[in-house]
């Protein structure tokens, strides 16, 4: 970056231009002026840009130092043979039992089951990708406040998701 301060600007050079953006709207939620926002899945600024950087260091697709955090994390960076996979302390698979998330659910409904477990506990509410009513090929995103609105969330939707 030509700069000290990281802006929008910033953003658009090293991820939008870079055909890098996934459109998940994570700079959109984490601007502090609420001057980003996603049109036809691209983040535009809509107002003034303070510069602070927030949205360019919240965005996954810009780039960080992997083996500093690996060695913070792990204590060490991967070897060679988790050069794809990265460090991990173990592989697991799981399945939702409910038979309503097993139906709905794409790849056992673990999150699906963990997000309702997580309103049983007494969590107010979660978001997930709901559909959009007039567009419903589009996932938008949602607040599930019961079980039956997190289950009809349920499955991978397969085009971006803004968060």
């Amino acid at each position: 970056m030509s700069s000290d301060k990281i802006s929008f600007t910033n953003l658009i050079e090293d991820v939008v231009d870079q055909n890098r953006c996934v459109a998940c709207g994570a700079c959109e939620a984490v601007c502090p002026v609420n001057v980003i926002e996603l049109e036809n899945f691209v983040p535009t600024l809509v107002g003034d840009c303070i510069e602070c950087g927030i949205c360019y260091n919240n965005c996954p697709r810009t780039d960080f130092d992997d083996k500093t955090l690996e060695e913070s994390i792990h204590g060490r960076i991967r070897n060679k043979d988790e050069a794809l996979m990265g460090i991990y302390t173990g592989i697991f698979a799981a399945r939702a039992t409910p038979s309503d998330i097993q139906e709905r659910a794409q790849d056992g409904g673990v999150v699906t089951a963990l997000l309702s477990q997580f309103l049983d506990d007494g969590g107010d509410a979660v978001i997930v990708a709901g559909l959009n009513e007039e567009q419903p090929w589009l996932p938008m995103p949602t607040v599930a406040r019961t079980r039956d609105e997190i289950v009809k969330a349920a499955g991978t939707k397969y085009t971006p998701s803004p968060t």
